[in-house]
């Protein structure tokens, strides 16, 4: 049964993600003539190569590539792409394995290969200084430069290995790499020292630029201290909430005892419980994919008699009082399936409850002589692992779900076995940073 639930949550997950998520957003055609209306927003990983766009929700879909539009945007996250023709450094720099070998000294001064292409580059940086970004084809970026009326010009980055023979002490912009055997060239650095030429003290601050978002920040800052600066993409970090839930839980009780005909169940009353969590959407995934961290208070006890295993012969009763009082920590994988204020969403979580309070005792009871009881205590274990299914809906900070817990045996008793597993709705309010 657990596999069957992971499947199926994985079957759902890639069944919304294949739904289509139109957003506000802004296109502009060759001619300039810009055009509002919604975009299928995917959160792309790599630049996209052509978007579907329709005037109104109940407009017609078209398709747009690179040869029809001059830019286009997306309105609640502040994304800017813009068409550019570039040339780029068609190198691999992520994988060891995939780098380019360097055989010679003689190697270090071969232009690198470049590859031409019309892309759809992301806006990162807007002002005196424009930067832009290229998820490449090869599993690497890419940033560009406009400054002026320049053409786009990508800050040169390699990374290559070499075959031990040769060192590159003597050569510009080349330092060694963070794996044995392979040298970087930062080229890029060189450039962005000419670029910014006009604005003092920030020679030593690309000196400490890596290849990276730290580039975001170097561009914005030189764009400050120049006096233009108009546009600065959003960092795509994870969006972050704490949220704080409460609501009912029922609990059913299984016993396996030796003394009982067949395992027995007892339901306990409905009680209140409560609990707090973070929750992290991850980025780039079009603001579905998430992870849940929680901690919840649980008491549920029940008190209830069955058939002892011998009672056609001696009509002894079992009598079971069983309560547990404990913390419960899970982690949740969970799936929104739209990226809107109100979306249902699923999710799938692992957890541990540490007992803090527990109690079983158990009576054998006489109908015939109920003096002749004899009363049996056993001891829980300190805690157990469980696993939940959880169906919800959000609307804006708030949302709705129900649970269901299925628990590991929580009895400290070889031949004996108690499980608990719950029912819970839950309301709950996120705070989001």
């Amino acid at each position: 049964m657990k596999h069957i639930g992971v499947l199926l949550f994985l079957l759902a997950g890639w069944t919304a993600a294949a739904q289509s998520n139109f957003v506000a957003g802004t296109l502009t055609k060759r001619n300039l003539q810009s055009i509002k209306g919604e975009i299928d927003y995917r959160d792309w990983v790599a630049n996209p190569k052509e978007i579907y766009f329709k005037q109104s929700p109940s407009a017609k879909v078209q398709t747009f590539t690179v040869e029809d539009l001059e830019s286009f945007s997306i309105e609640y996250n502040g994304e800017l792409y813009v068409r550019a023709e570039v040339s780029y450094i068609d190198e691999p720099t992520e994988d060891d394995d995939d780098l380019m070998v360097l055989s010679s000294e003689a190697d270090f001064f071969q232009a690198p290969r470049l590859k031409q292409e019309t892309v759809f580059l992301q806006t990162m940086v807007q002002g005196k200084l424009n930067l832009y970004y290229l998820y490449g084809e090869r599993g690497r970026p890419h940033y560009f430069v406009k400054k002026d009326d320049q053409d786009f010009q990508e800050l040169a980055f390699r990374r290559v290995k070499t075959n031990g023979k040769f060192t590159a002490n003597n050569v510009p912009d080349v330092t060694l790499g963070d794996s044995p055997g392979t040298l970087e060239f930062h080229t890029y650095k060189r450039q962005l020292k000419d670029l910014m030429s006009d604005q003092v003290g920030f020679a030593s601050r690309i000196g400490k630029t890596s290849y990276s978002v730290q580039l975001v920040d170097l561009v914005k800052m030189y764009n400050q201290k120049a006096g233009d600066l108009v546009f600065v993409r959003q960092k795509g970090g994870p969006q972050l909430s704490v949220y704080l839930i409460a609501g009912l839980a029922r609990g059913t009780f299984r016993v396996n005892d030796a003394i009982l005909p067949r395992d027995t169940y007892g339901n306990s009353k409905i009680s209140p419980t409560f609990g707090a969590g973070i929750d992290w959407i991850l980025p780039r995934t079009n603001g579905k994919f998430g992870v849940r961290f929680e901690g919840s208070y649980q008491d549920e006890g029940v008190i209830y008699t069955t058939k002892h295993r011998f009672y056609d012969e001696d009509e002894k009763v079992l009598g079971y009082d069983i309560n547990v009082k404990a913390l419960r920590l899970n982690g949740q994988l969970k799936f929104n399936f739209f990226n809107r204020p109100f979306s249902p969403y699923v999710a799938l979580g692992f957890g541990y409850s540490k007992l803090m309070n527990g109690q079983y005792i158990r009576q054998e009871i006489d109908k015939r002589d109920p003096n002749e009881t004899t009363t049996l205590e056993r001891d829980l274990k300190s805690g157990d692992g469980y696993i939940s299914g959880i169906l919800g809906v959000k609307w804006n900070n708030l949302f709705l779900e129900g649970r269901y817990e299925n628990g590991g045996n929580l009895m400290d008793y070889q031949t004996e076995s108690l499980r608990l597993n719950r029912m819970v709705v839950a309301a709950g309010y996120s705070f989001r940073f």
